[in-house]
């Protein structure tokens, strides 16, 4: 449950209320009701949701050498058509990573968490620094304020690579050594390379020098190196 003024939170309702997926995690109701906290009785806003067993963080603990192609492939199919729908509701997630992507008993994947969501606006003007850091998209890394729902899917793209390796793709400390993990693999991150129209602040702050070239290969060898892998990732 949660006191009533706790703005944060029944956003967080309203906006998964308009997701009625297979693959995001249901309300299935609210109810005010007065309840007995910290020494005086309080109304509080009690949540009914639906039940789920385990998440893919529990899936990547049990599974510290990465899961099978096949199957990683069918959880990502999930996610995807999950968010696809947060998407056409003009949702932002905002907080994608294994911990809030939950399994029910049968398996099926489902989007949870949404506290960090958010409404598109039409001047395109959002908060920024977003997303748990392991999850967060150069441009998010870099100060920008009026992203798309593009850092959703990046954050897709980590969990599927952390999925086939059991270990995060990007655990980078800061902000910084994160964009340096990133170039890495996907090389330099300049104005040239980044698209036009995003308002980055930090980016002429940082000095951002990758010692290589994209190169996805490397992408592919670190979720386990087999031609499925490389081809799986790399697509």
């Amino acid at each position: 449950f949660l006191q009533s003024s706790n703005s944060l939170i029944l956003k967080e309702l309203t906006n998964l209320s308009l997701c009625q997926s297979p693959y995001v995690v249901q309300l299935v109701g609210t109810w005010p009701e007065d309840v007995y906290l910290h020494g005086a009785i309080k109304t509080c806003q009690i949540i009914l949701m639906e039940l789920c067993h385990s998440s893919l963080r529990d899936m990547v603990q049990e599974n510290r050498c990465g899961l099978e192609v096949s199957q990683v492939k069918t959880i990502t199919a999930q996610i995807i058509s999950g968010l696809d729908f947060v998407h056409s509701k003009g949702i932002l997630h905002r907080d994608l990573k294994p911990d809030n992507i939950l399994l029910t008993d049968m398996g099926v994947i489902k989007l949870a968490d949404f506290g960090l969501s958010t409404k598109e606006r039409e001047d395109g003007i959002l908060t920024p620094q977003m997303v748990t850091l392991w999850y967060r998209s150069p441009e998010l890394l870099l100060g920008a304020n009026n992203y798309s729902k593009a850092v959703d899917l990046w954050s897709v793209g980590c969990i599927v690579a952390e999925l086939l390796s059991g270990r995060a793709l990007f655990p980078g400390r800061t902000e910084i050594s994160m964009l340096m993990m990133i170039m890495e693999i996907f090389g330099a991150i300049n104005k040239s390379t980044m698209p036009a129209e995003l308002h980055l602040p930090l980016l002429e702050a940082v000095e951002l020098s990758p010692r290589s070239q994209q190169d996805h290969t490397r992408l592919g060898m670190f979720c386990g190196g087999t031609e499925e892998t490389i081809d799986f990732v790399g697509g």
